[in-house]
Order: structure tokens, then sequence, then C-alpha cells
């Protein structure tokens, strides 16, 4: 007997063609074909809104379920599960109309799905009793470990302050919005982190140099050397135009905040050989 999977398989594309209106439907009966676009419609609106909830806010209930509608004709599911579906909404609406009214919404898009997504990330290990080793002489040889759900963008747009006022109760929003409304006034952007802490994902805005500093110890530099950059950088700017920068970021004051929020999971040693103390006075470093 000869295989009919590819049959089955052209069979599986036209229906689906066909009740995303993109195929002819002369080979389906018309009452039962739009029953199933009725049913996929639906279904993708209802998906979209739990993996975007602020863009479902920003929009409105109409708006929304023609975007998911028009989102649905240009990217079908690939999976059965409707959670994995979505990722390209972001990009697709930066070139969509709504974007001229709503410029931000792209960024709004990103952040409700890496939200989703780090709610739905494998856990994490924590390695709690690693932090002993910085109290030892040789800890700058060491390096952090960045929490591997952590995500980081920047945007032009206040977009920590727009999402979170949207997750709030409207009684409770008028903070934030104040704030993206005068940053938007003032052409000022964020970077957004997130990442989880137990089962709650953490969202909040951070400075340009806790941006480097993340990405130091993302890229397995030892405190030593993402310290010794981060001062670098800081005298470049300060010879530059850019010398009214101002410094948010301290090590010691960072340190207790990201060990409790589980934003860093432990300290790994990058080096058996410990500092002479010659090479540590050198190295100026003080943790």
């Amino acid at each position: 007997m000869i295989c009919n999977s590819n049959c089955n398989s052209e069979e599986q594309n036209s229906l689906l063609a066909a009740i995303t209106e993109r195929g002819p439907v002369s080979e389906f009966e018309l009452k039962g074909l739009k029953a199933y676009q009725r049913n996929l419609k639906a279904n993708a609106t209802r998906a979209l809104e739990i993996s975007f909830p602020v863009v479902a806010q920003l929009l409105g209930n109409e708006a929304f379920k023609l975007i998911c509608s028009e989102f649905l004709q240009t990217s079908l599911p690939q999976v059965g599960d409707w959670g994995e579906w979505g990722e390209g909404l972001s990009d697709w609406l930066k070139g969509h109309e709504v974007s001229a009214e709503l410029p931000y919404i792209s960024d709004c898009a990103k952040l409700d799905w890496l939200h989703h997504q780090a709610e739905r990330a494998e856990d994490y290990q924590l390695n709690a009793e690693s932090y002993q080793l910085l109290a030892s002489d040789d800890a700058a040889l060491g390096t952090l470990l960045v929490n591997p759900t952590a995500q980081i963008f920047e945007s032009n747009f206040p977009v920590v302050d727009i999402w979170l006022a949207h997750n709030l109760p409207e009684k409770d929003r008028t903070e934030f919005l104040e704030a993206a409304k005068e940053k938007l006034q003032q052409c000022q952007g964020q970077v957004v982190l997130l990442w989880r802490q137990h089962w709650h994902v953490q969202v909040r805005a951070i400075s340009s140099e806790e941006h480097l500093w993340l990405g130091y110890l993302s890229d397995k530099q030892s405190l030593e050397q993402a310290l010794s950059q981060l001062e670098q950088t800081r005298f470049e700017q300060s010879q530059s135009e850019k010398s009214q920068t101002e410094h948010h970021f301290t090590f010691e004051q960072w340190l207790p905040g990201a060990i409790e929020s589980h934003l860093i999971t432990g300290f790994e040693p990058l080096c058996t050989e410990p500092f002479t103390e010659q090479e540590t006075q050198l190295s100026g470093i003080s943790l």
C-alpha cells in the first residue's frame, strides 16, 4: 500500500489556506468552512490576548481583534501550542499603519512576548552557597552568573513605564503614565531588563552603565575586567561630548539587590591561581 502522507499534507495545507481565506473554497462546504474560520480567528485572538496583554489594552477590543485577524493571514501557527505562536508580531507591527498612531506599540509587543516566554522558560539553578567565595581574597578573579532567563533590549520609547502602567489597576497607573508622557515629550527611551525571580517575571528600566555591566558578566569577564572596562568607558565619556552623563551604577549598591532578586544566580571562579599581593594592589578592586 502506498503511503499517502504527502496527499494528507497537501489537503491540510489547502484547508488552512481556505480557512484563512487565502485559497479556493470550491472543495469545501462553505457553511462548515465559515465555522472553521470563526473558530480559528477566535483561538488566535484569545492566544494573542494572553501573550500580548498590554498590546491588547493599548489597541482596544475591536482594533485588537482586527490586528489578530490580519496577523493570522501572514503568520499561521506552525505547532499545536498556541502559546508558541506570535513571536513575529512585534516586527510585523512595525510595518502596520497602527504604528503611525502608536509608535511604541512594537516595542510593547516585544516586551509582552519576552515576558510571556520568560514565564514559560525552564527553571534556573540557584547556587547561593557560592556567594561565600565573594569574601575570598581572589574574588576579583571570578565572575557573577547572570540569570539565564534575563533579557535586555533598548527602546527609543519609555516602554517600561508604559508597560508597567498597563499591568496595574487603573487607579494606580498615574505615576507611570505621567513619567511615560514626560519621556515621550523629551524623546527619551529606556533600556529594558526582564528576568524571572522564582515564578514571577521582574521588569525594570536600567541605566546604560548597568546594561554594559550585565553584558560584561554575560561574556564571562572577571569582576576585575568588568569593573576596569566600566571605568575605562566612564573615562572615555568624560573626554567626549557625553561628559555630562550621570553614573548610576555602583557595584556595592547593585550587588545585594541582584542577589536577593535572583538577577544573578551564583559566583564562579574563573582562575585557580589567586592574585599576588602586588597584583591585587594594581587591580585597585575592593569587593
